[in-house]
């Protein structure tokens, strides 16, 4: 096993090391605009919305949610001004032609002013790949000194094991299994394969895993877990490859009542780059509420007082009293939270060095690369790990398949396991059941079911929705081969557009918009980024808030769902090159976000000769109902 543990190592770290060169190689462009507003809001974050100029909006795409950035003040000819420092910062949202980003500190600390001119620039995060490499590097440690029961080559003696005598049970077999009697009544009402999820993740030694397809209450299945966790007096770490993911988890658990009273819950991570929701269990917060943080107040105090006096011995002795005082209450909070939720990667701050853990859960596992799932491995006894390797592979810039293998995908794969260590759950509550039913046969065998209660539900069934040719129709599909509507890449030579699906989807959502449909439940989702800045621009044009109808790419959308979703596939050429469209899982993903209303807006002509892209053709003509383009 050694051997293999060190292949597997070092084919990672070449893997890691491309993809840090790919990530930088795209950090290469910047953008320009002024400062509109600026609001303080709690913890200590200052949130800026800055107008970009024409030639930055156009390619606003290429801003990622979440993702670091620096801003630094600019002359009106796009030098920066003198003795101006670069201010780090997060990107919080984007609209048609506006970024708005969060910045720790106040109005005085980050020393930016109304309508002024700035550049932003997006930024690598070094810790990122730090964190990948020193895992790495424990793993061949522990491989070296030949410890291979050490907890960080655990997730390799799963990998790596030699297989059993069983097959991995498919999903015709688990019906046949009885449903658990759980210790007591679920906090959320949970059907009979969530139900079997919960008692396998209990029962379970070492680890569990969980197959979640679309909309069939993963995370209501890892809430009762936590729930039944922490009523048994266990410590949990809760992760997800990003920070939307662990926001995701962890809200559904707060709002659930999934936690006992007297549970300290903790959001570690940066307080910018989580849900404004959580920032109360945030570490700064935290701290801020514990007893002797009054203490620190009043050396700050003294600090204030030695500065003015120029008593630079006496402040400097204080400032270390500050600092040894404030980790030793983040040391006390974090050792009195039962609950821990962070990102994979963050799992591996110092600060999280010395905690372990009785249980891991990891979200969205599919979605994690191998090395990030072991940082957070490495801290518990017991793992869970819950995702759907049907759905979107980890995101990668540098194409290389080796690395989009989840840790999921290779043990759903690889392994011979029991109906003891995976659980498919088969009851779908998110899509009407005619949205529902291609990506069932197509990725799922035709073994997910919809529940009743919103098997048929339509926007027309909806208070204030009138009904309409649009809203009486739960599926509809605009093929676009007869109107010459031609995909074009964008100016960069990045990403793709095609100007008359633009139209078609700024048209639909007008029909819907205008029969009820609240702005903010309608999506748009197409596979490339220039697409998604045309929408929203065509969209702004016509008083349409982009901030409204959500507009944005698949990966954007993982995880979530909206009432309605318009589609725009873009490639229209005669080459019959469909890019994005022949990843079978990205198309997954994109076809089950809509509750009540999809449309799909391509060009059949373009991707016929793909038989997965056929079989797609042939479901809509059966099923969906058409648009007239007159």
């Amino acid at each position: 096993m050694q051997d293999r543990i060190a292949l597997w190592c070092a084919a990672q770290r070449r893997l890691l090391q491309a993809e840090r060169l790919g990530k930088s190689q795209s950090l290469t462009v910047s953008f320009r605009g002024a400062v509109d507003q600026m609001e303080n809001t709690h913890c200590g974050i200052t949130v800026v919305t800055f107008s970009l100029s024409k030639g930055s909006a156009q390619k606003c795409n290429l801003l990622k949610e979440r993702s670091p950035v620096n801003v630094v003040p600019i002359d009106t000819e796009g030098r920066v001004r003198k003795r101006a420092k670069p201010l780090s910062g997060t990107v919080r949202s984007k609209g048609a032609d506006s970024v708005t980003i969060s910045f720790k500190g106040s109005f005085s600390q980050i020393s930016l002013s109304v309508d002024e001119n700035v550049e932003i620039s997006p930024v690598e995060n070094e810790i990122t790949f730090k964190r990948l490499f020193h895992t790495l590097d424990t793993v061949e440690k522990a491989v070296a000194e030949g410890d291979l029961m050490a907890r960080p080559l655990f997730m390799f003696r799963l990998m790596f094991r030699e297989p059993g005598g069983d097959d991995l049970p498919n999903i015709t077999s688990l019906g046949d299994l009885s449903p658990p009697t759980l210790s007591s009544e679920p906090a959320i009402p949970l059907n009979a394969s969530q139900k079997r999820a919960v008692q396998a993740a209990l029962d379970a030694a070492e680890f569990h895993l969980i197959h979640g397809p679309p909309g069939t209450g993963k995370t209501s299945t890892i809430c009762e877990i936590v729930r039944c966790s922490l009523q048994s007096g266990k410590r949990i770490l809760l992760c997800a490859p990003s920070n939307c993911a662990v926001d995701n988890a962890l809200l559904k658990i707060i709002h659930s009542h999934c936690v006992p009273k007297g549970i300290e819950l903790l959001r570690f991570g940066d307080s910018e780059r989580m849900d404004d929701q959580l920032s109360a269990f945030s570490l700064h917060q935290l701290v801020h509420n514990r007893d002797g943080y009054d203490l620190i107040k009043q050396v700050e105090k003294e600090i204030t007082r030695a500065e003015k006096k120029q008593h630079y011995r006496e402040k400097t002795a204080l400032l270390t009293e500050k600092k040894r005082r404030l980790s030793n209450l983040r040391r006390t909070c974090l050792a009195g939270a039962n609950l821990v939720a962070c990102t994979l990667n963050s799992a591996g701050h110092p600060q999280l060095d010395k905690e372990m853990f009785d249980l891991c859960i990891i979200d969205e596992a599919s979605q994690a690369l191998a090395v990030e799932s072991c940082i957070a491995i490495a801290k518990a006894r017991k793992v869970i790990l819950v995702g759907d390797p049907m759905q979107l592979p980890p995101v990668t810039l540098s194409n290389q398949s080796e690395l989009e293998i989840s840790l999921m995908e290779t043990l759903v794969a690889k392994h011979a396991f029991n109906g003891k260590h995976f659980t498919h759950l088969d009851v779908q509550y998110r899509m009407h059941e005619a949205i529902s039913r291609w990506s069932s046969g197509e990725f799922y065998d035709g073994k997910i079911r919809t529940d009743p209660s919103i098997e048929s539900l339509l926007l027309s069934d909806m208070d204030g929705i009138q009904e309409t040719y649009e809203t009486a129709q739960p599926i509809m599909f605009c093929d676009t081969s007869d109107y010459g509507f031609r995909e074009y890449t964008d100016g960069g030579g990045r990403s793709k557009m095609n100007m008359g699906e633009v139209d078609i989807a700024v048209a639909h959502i007008t029909r819907l918009l205008a029969a009820g449909v609240p702005a903010a439940d309608i999506g748009v989702i197409t596979p490339y980024s220039a697409q998604a800045a045309h929408i929203s621009r065509g969209l702004a044009e016509l008083g349409i808030e982009g901030g409204k109808v959500e507009v944005n790419t698949v990966d954007a959308f993982q995880g979530r769902e909206k009432l309605v979703v318009v589609l725009s596939l873009v490639r229209n050429n005669d080459t019959h090159d469909i890019g994005f469209l022949g990843e079978r899982r990205r198309l997954n993903v994109a076809m089950t976000r809509a509750r009540r209303h999809l449309l799909v807006i391509g060009d059949v002509h373009t991707a016929s000769f793909s038989a997965f892209m056929q079989r797609l053709w042939d479901f809509v003509e059966e099923n969906a109902a058409f648009v007239d383009l007159g």
